[in-house]
């Protein structure tokens, strides 16, 4: 489970769902394993990728074996699967077994299995294992099995397997009395749990049965170097004592260099290193090789053609002046991934570029807005004024002269009568078209007083009923901005209640509240013909929009035909 990334508690591993987590370009491949054990009764040893379910791919190796039923039962395959993908360390996964009987004999089962812990101590041995003599079971030490696993040739064994963390072989002959003899090949390998020796794992196998087998060691050797191969990781190894080393071929194709040509060596190595970063990768090495102190580091290699590569280099010493020292290693080309992500920094730095200059420029625009809608009411004022004084006054002047002229004749005048009546008809419509561009009210008694008296006139002209709910005081001081874009935006609201709701009645709201100035205006009418996107007076809503936009408040209209329409406008204040 925890190889997998799986959850115990819940997850029940099935054959389907284990394979489904193989990562694709290798399913093929362990199907036909799988396909091919089970159908010859054969061991299987593979290394394949998995995909875990947080997106983490580990590389594993899964050793199996498949035996008889006993009593006509069903063939069981039993095995271990181990994480090898950081190439160095194997950790063993848990192994559920059922005890079962067997009869003493089993010859198709090509791979005998034990584990031990560090004392010796057996802590799962396999029906195969189980079937040789002497038994050994479970809580047995390892030496039980003598004369084959005897103390004095087996302790050297584990010894190596502890210092190097790597695995060893050895051979004996079974059985001991030399009737019907075969050579068996023990592969002793360490089982390693958070960067601890947890025990041993001994994979026995008949070299005369299964003589591919004697190689597993060097199949597995190879297989992790094509798993390495295929994530475009490169290895490399020194023997510190012989002064010898060996480079895989896909490290060769990261350093650029000819395998027919190249000889693998320290020197060689260095004058593929970039000139820059050659005494940092110097001091790491001299420190892995003489201290023995691992490395994790980032570097440059400039190939022979001149083309600059990024790598990552890791590098571990294992082994000890007795049993010769050797340095493990691997190469890792970045050079694409650091391609990639500099294409995103730049991506990045123009988007935020791009993204500056919109902002820039939509405050800019919002400036410019602002200031145009000052001019614009600024122009309205000045034409108010223009309109009251100079067109009211002289029409005044009119209206009383012929006021004067009726008094003075004999009898009234039904023409002079009618021309008074269409003055004082022009001096009302005057003075109703100077409250609409702006109201003098405004400025001189506060926004409370000029929006009561604009929706009484409005009740008057069109013969709408208001409910009224006007929570606001005349002494507080507001922007002037605030208080004209209050104005317009109820003046408009109001304007689309007459022109298009078809209503006796609606209601108006203007309250402060939480540091806004909230508008609501409800009607019953016949609400929205069509998308809302597109009412009829559409230049108005945008600009009560705009009006709440600049202010940086927002409106929202929402109308349902048959049920009518509901403005909701809030202007910080």
């Amino acid at each position: 489970y925890k190889i997998h990334g799986l959850d115990s508690e819940s997850y029940k591993p099935t054959t389907r769902s284990l394979m489904s987590m193989v990562v694709e370009e290798d399913r093929a491949r362990l199907q036909n394993h799988i396909r091919k054990e089970g159908a010859e009764m054969v061991g299987l040893s593979i290394m394949y990728r998995i995909r875990r379910p947080d997106g983490n791919i580990r590389i594993l190796h899964t050793k199996a074996v498949v035996e008889d039923g006993e009593d006509g039962k069903s063939p069981r395959r039993y095995g271990t699967t181990q994480d090898v993908t950081d190439g160095k360390s194997i950790e063993a996964a848990s192994i559920s077994l059922e005890e079962t009987k067997t009869d003493s004999s089993n010859s198709k089962s090509p791979l005998y299995i034990l584990f031990c812990d560090t004392d010796g101590t057996v802590t799962y041995v396999n029906l195969a294992f189980s079937s040789l003599t002497p038994r050994v079971n479970v809580g047995d030490s390892i030496y039980s099995f003598s004369p084959y696993f005897n103390e004095e040739k087996l302790r050297p064994v584990l010894r190596r397997v502890e210092d190097r963390l790597l695995f060893e072989k050895f051979e004996f002959t079974y059985p001991s009395d030399g009737k019907d003899a075969s050579l068996l090949v023990a592969i002793v390998e360490p089982i390693i749990s958070s960067e601890n020796l947890n025990g041993y794992s001994f994979y026995v196998f008949r070299k005369a049965d299964r003589p591919d087998t004697e190689t597993v060691a060097a199949e597995s050797y190879k297989s992790l170097s094509e798993a390495l191969r295929i994530a475009r990781i490169g290895h490399w190894e020194r023997d510190l004592s012989e002064e010898r080393s060996e480079y895989s071929d896909q490290c060769l194709n990261i350093l650029g260099v000819d395998p027919d040509t190249f000889v693998p060596s320290t020197e060689n190595f260095f004058r593929l290193v970039h000139p820059d970063d050659v005494p940092e990768m110097s001091a790491k090495l001299k420190a892995l090789y003489e201290d023995g102190k691992s490395f994790e580091h980032e570097f440059r290699i400039l190939r022979t053609d001149g083309s600059i590569r990024y790598v990552i280099g890791q590098g571990e010493r294992f082994g000890d002046e007795a049993t010769g020292l050797k340095v493990l290693g691997t190469v890792l080309d970045i050079t694409d991934h650091r391609l990639m992500l500099n294409d995103l920094r730049q991506s990045e730095i123009r988007f935020s570029t791009l993204f500056e200059e919109t902002k820039h420029a939509h405050e800019q625009l919002l400036r410019l807005s602002r200031r145009l809608s000052t001019i614009q009411e600024e122009e309205r004022r000045r034409i108010a004024l223009d309109l009251h004084d100079e067109a009211g006054g002289l029409l005044t002047a009119i209206q009383l002269a012929l006021q004067m002229i009726i008094k003075k004749a004999d009898k009234p005048d039904d023409d002079l009568a009618r021309a008074e009546r269409f003055v004082d008809e022009l001096i009302d419509r005057i003075h109703h078209f100077t409250h609409e561009l702006r109201p003098a009210s405004l400025d001189q008694l506060g926004l409370r007083s000029t929006l009561l008296a604009h929706f009484r006139e409005f009740e008057d002209r069109h013969g709408i009923a208001l409910k009224i709910n006007l929570n606001l005081d005349d002494d507080e001081d507001f922007r002037q901005d605030l208080k004209i874009a209050v104005f317009r935006i109820t003046q408009e609201a109001l304007n689309n209640v007459a022109r298009h709701a078809f209503v006796t009645a609606a209601s108006i709201t203007v309250k402060r509240r939480n540091g806004e100035l909230e508008i609501v205006v409800v009607d019953k009418g016949v609400g929205t013909v069509g998308s809302i996107s597109n009412p009829p007076d559409r230049i108005g809503l945008d600009g009560m929009r705009e009006r709440a936009l600049l202010l940086g408040g927002t409106l929202e209209i929402k109308s349902i035909a048959g049920e009518g329409t509901t403005l909701r406008a809030l202007l910080p204040v």
